[in-house]
């Protein structure tokens, strides 16, 4: 029964193009970043958001489909997130032997570094729906269903 109500439910989001509205709502948590800290400061809080269950399980099957879309795409290659076998390190690793190569091939190199700690939260929602069109090839109601997804 359970299991028909959240089928139903992911296939008719998909369908419409839009995350169920009702599972955005969050339970935001402030807890102390560590044991030792002043509990008066609140910039020494850092803010936990728990989703419902259904919230996560439905994130979960997008991006499973998701993923399998995005294999299919030239720029697959240089992906690192959501990717079997690939992590932050491995996307270190590649950098540094791009840098290593260029310099044993005589090039000059010059790497900038971004701190990207809270990239998710100064993203342009356009660019990145723009970018998932044009470069993934992801349309009709999959890009609605990430614009309703990402929009407040």
């Amino acid at each position: 029964m359970f299991t028909e109500f959240i089928t139903r439910l992911i296939t008719l989001s998909f369908e419409e193009g839009k995350f169920p509205e009702m599972y955005k709502c969050a339970s935001v948590t402030p807890l102390l970043k560590k044991q030792e800290l002043d509990a008066d400061l609140l910039s020494n809080y850092c803010p936990v958001s728990n989703l419902h269950t259904i919230s996560k399980i439905v994130e979960r099957v997008f991006m499973t489909k998701l993923a399998e879309h995005v294999k299919l795409s030239p720029n697959y290659k240089f992906q690192s997130a959501y990717r079997c076998g690939h992590s932050t390190e491995t996307a270190l690793l590649r950098l540094l032997n791009d840098v290593c190569t260029a310099a044993n091939n005589g090039f000059r190199t010059v790497l900038v570094q971004l701190d990207l700690t809270a990239a998710s939260d100064t993203i342009d929602i356009s660019t990145l729906l723009c970018r998932l069109r044009y470069s993934f090839g992801i349309s009709g109601p999959t890009l609605n269903w990430i614009s309703s997804y990402v929009v407040g």
